[in-house]
């Protein structure tokens, strides 16, 4: 470490300690003693320390004692802005402390591992402004998965109610982490296609009504839509159309068996247009990945989005995931089968380009 740090410890003596440069000793690299301390190396605002190790505003210090914002402290390492504590009791905003590693936020935690705002705890269950905490029972934590939706809780009309009511138990799958045989839910053996995100479901009962050979199972999260749908169902007497309501990724992962899809249909997903949001979008790898794990060979992944960014940025993904190849040279004419959609309508009207994209597995 080579740079200059004034250091004024009035209370013990110190006068400007400035900082080492990397000069070897029996305490460590690059040491140099302060006046009233002993064996420091680069210490800012550090009062009476002893065998101090590359302190900056007392980060990194083992066995401190009496430090300035890091007061009375005992057998402590890695702390900042840590006080009055003692073998790590009492802390706050405590980050890597012995016994009481990676602590943020923190409250009076003794043999606590890992804690980030009380969350990934290897040791601590379900910890929330934790406080006094004395050996925490070991417990896993599963990391939150980063959503592809919001959940927008629409109004829905009494049809949409009453149907949803009567016929969900008829025309809806319940989530479970049991693999789908297709065949006993469609009764037949008729290839399998897959619509994330139908919306109100206009285009997918057309595009099931139109092609009575193929079974549709369209997975939706929104409850207005699912009642809508299920009202069609009954209406036009559809057999060949059910519906999962839940988030399609843990759908995919735990309900569709590998190799038994024969196409995905991906009509005007949000296009999350902010940067940061950019991790949301569902048409991006790995996700591609398992679309393409799930495809029968000859299966098709077929994508439509108007909002062009987004497009260009499909086409890259699905372009770079193994196994998927472009039916088209870029991107892909209009599926004359596919109805139009009231996303699309809109998009027209506001003169944005529809761009589809249409990968085929090999």
């Amino acid at each position: 470490m080579v740079g200059k740090i004034k250091v004024s410890n009035s209370q013990n003596g110190n006068v400007e300690n400035k900082c080492c440069k990397n000069e070897e000793s029996v305490f460590g690299v690059g040491e140099r003693s302060d006046v009233g301390g002993a064996c420091s190396v680069c210490n800012t605002n550090n009062v009476g320390s002893a065998d101090n190790v590359g302190l900056t505003s007392n980060v990194g210090t083992p066995n401190i004692a009496g430090l300035t914002n890091n007061v009375g402290s005992t057998g402590s390492a890695g702390i900042t802005n840590n006080a009055s504590n003692t073998n790590n009791s009492n802390l706050t905003n405590n980050a890597h402390s012995a016994d009481s590693a990676g602590i943020t936020n923190n409250a009076g935690n003794t043999d606590s591992t890992d804690f980030t705002s009380n969350e990934s705890n290897t040791t601590t269950e379900n910890l929330t402004s934790n406080a006094a905490c004395t050996t925490n029972e070991k417990k896993s934590f599963s990391f939150r998965t980063i959503k592809t939706f919001v959940l927008r809780q629409g109004r829905m009309t009494a049809a949409q109610e009453r149907d949803y009511k009567e016929l969900y138990p008829i025309w809806c799958i319940d989530f479970s982490e049991e693999i789908l045989d297709f065949e006993k839910v469609f009764g037949n053996k008729n290839p399998v296609v897959v619509e994330i995100g139908f919306g109100m479901g206009a285009a997918t009962v057309q595009i099931a009504k139109n092609n009575p050979d193929i079974n549709y199972l369209g997975i939706e999260v929104h409850t207005p839509g699912v009642g809508k749908v299920l009202g069609d169902i009954k209406n036009i007497g559809l057999k060949n159309l059910f519906i999962i309501q839940y988030d399609a990724l843990d759908v995919l992962e735990k309900m569709i068996g590998n190799e038994t899809v024969s196409g995905f249909h991906i009509f005007f997903a949000d296009p999350w247009p902010k940067k940061k949001h950019h991790k949301r979008r569902l048409v991006q790898r790995p996700r591609t990945d398992l679309f393409a794990s799930k495809l029968k060979k000859g299966g098709y992944v077929y994508f439509v989005t108007d909002w062009q960014e987004y497009a260009d940025f499909a086409l890259e993904e699905l372009e770079a995931t193994a196994n998927l190849k472009n039916k088209y040279d870029g991107f892909a004419e209009h599926q004359s089968w596919r109805p139009e959609t009231k996303f699309e309508r809109k998009g027209l009207n506001a003169e944005r380009v529809i761009n589809e994209l249409f990968f085929v597995k090999q």
